[in-house]
């Protein structure tokens, strides 16, 4: 065990360089074969560090997949093109935890503690600012932002009435970021298998998201409406000294690094799973370089390599089981009769068809399935023209239920990470907090968005 424990780490390093090589060299006959085979060490590596609904989904999609390609008479390359459809995916979350570096490399957590104890005032504004530096933070961290927000509100939440409004606006800004940012695995997962430009998705994905976090402010004042005093804090705010030249540097980080994705998404053939982790391994570098931060990035990446790297064991699980089943249903022909038997191409009101599908995931969620196997194998099984939408709609469609999914599931990852970090349980954390605003976001969404994107 240990022994694999030691290995585990270079395996997940040489197969994601192995995928860049491949993204810019002209040795994919030698380099897809390589990187499928590291990628079958990995899942035998993380089995036994997995989760058990993990390994048993994961397992079951396997097999399934499997035996849809040997009754198929799929031929060798058929096998290695199914192992290998998800490997942008994997590859993503190995590098991920690199983009967090830069937020290390100052004393940030104290600036942004110090911005929002100054105009903090009521439940309202304590609602809209952890909501929108949740959003802010999850867009580059995506749940690993969740421990940062607790920490810096967990003496300003004891001031107010409810936990719950803190609990749901960092829920809510998780779920505003998933509509836009190209760092959460379910939108990229979701415009691969689409094949759509993130940056033709970029304006409206901003604007579903200004909405939910609109919504978190509407429903909190609504909550605290017939309180008579709705102040947090007793002290005063403006002797908190702001550090504005940190909170100049953090917005130079945060624009440097979007903007960098949008530029490389709009001006090379790159799709958003190769744009990603190049501008991971490259853009902590050059900034703690520019910065004269290199000893941080030192430690930082220490600790990558003996810390984060060993947590990554689910994901490779799911990531890999999910492709090669969705590419089996491909190859096979059994994902064109996935439409009939879900009979969505029979229902003629978009409307009900986008919220028919945001419940079929949600509900698989609930019981274990992960977002990323359903949304995926719909979008590569159901089209766009089927529901009466275009694809950039179908894609908040997909985006949608994966966010509603991941929100109210007791077994997602969200849902986990906030629960280990508040003290309370997953279910409470999940479906007792979300089912409503959970049900009433996606009637919105499905009325919303073939409306408005079309």
């Amino acid at each position: 065990m240990s022994l694999i424990k030691y290995l585990r780490q270079p395996v997940l390093i040489v197969f994601a360089l192995i995928y860049m090589l491949n993204v810019f060299t002209p040795f994919s006959r030698i380099l897809i074969p390589l990187s499928t085979f590291l990628l079958i060490i990995m899942v035998l590596q993380t089995l036994p560090f997995a989760s058990s609904a993990s390994k048993s989904i994961s397992m079951l999609l396997f097999l399934l997949g499997g035996v849809f390609l040997y009754l198929n008479e799929a031929s060798y390359y058929n096998y290695l093109e199914a192992l290998s459809s998800n490997t942008g995916l994997v590859v993503l979350f190995i590098v991920l935890p690199l983009l967090s570096f830069p937020l290390y490399y100052d004393d940030y957590e104290n600036t942004l503690k110090s911005l929002s104890l100054k105009y903090i005032n009521g439940p309202v504004r304590f609602g809209n600012i952890s909501a929108f530096l949740t959003f802010f933070l999850c867009s580059i961290l995506n749940i690993g932002a969740f421990a940062i927000i607790y920490e810096l509100f967990k003496q300003t939440k004891e001031f107010t009435k409810s936990q719950k409004v803190l609990f749901n606006s960092m829920l809510r800004g998780n779920f505003a970021a998933i509509f836009w940012s190209p760092n959460y695995v379910g939108l990229a997962a979701i415009i691969h298998t689409l094949n759509v430009s993130w940056v033709s998705i970029l304006p409206a994905g901003l604007l579903i998201a200004g909405i939910i976090l609109l919504s978190n402010s509407i429903l909190i004042l609504l909550q605290t409406k017939k309180n008579d005093n709705n102040t947090i804090h007793d002290y005063n705010s403006s002797a908190i000294p702001l550090e504005k030249d940190k909170i100049r540097n953090l917005l130079f980080i945060f624009l440097g690094l979007i903007s960098l994705v949008a530029i490389l998404n709009s001006f090379t053939s790159l799709e958003i799973l190769e744009i990603i982790p190049l501008v991971a391994l490259f853009f902590p570098f050059v900034l703690a370089v520019f910065q004269k931060k290199l000893p941080i990035y030192k430690k930082l990446l220490h600790k990558y390599y003996f810390d984060k790297l060993l947590k990554i064991n689910n994901e490779v699980l799911i990531f890999a089981a999910a492709g090669f089943f969705g590419k089996s249903l491909e190859i096979s022909g059994i994902g064109a009769m996935v439409p009939s038997l879900l009979r969505i191409e029979n229902i003629h009101q978009p409307a009900i068809a986008i919220f028919t599908i945001i419940f079929i995931v949600s509900l698989l969620a609930f019981v274990g399935v992960h977002p990323i196997v359903t949304t995926t194998t719909i979008g590569t099984t159901i089209s766009a023209g089927s529901l009466g939408i275009s694809l950039t709609a179908y894609t908040f469609v997909l985006i949608a239920a994966f966010g509603i999914a991941v929100m109210v599931s007791p077994v997602s990852g969200t849902t986990l990470v906030i629960s280990g970090i508040t003290k309370h349980s997953s279910f409470e954390m999940g479906p007792r907090l979300n089912k409503f605003y959970a049900l009433g976001m996606a009637v919105f969404l499905a009325f919303f968005i073939p409306i408005v994107i079309g």
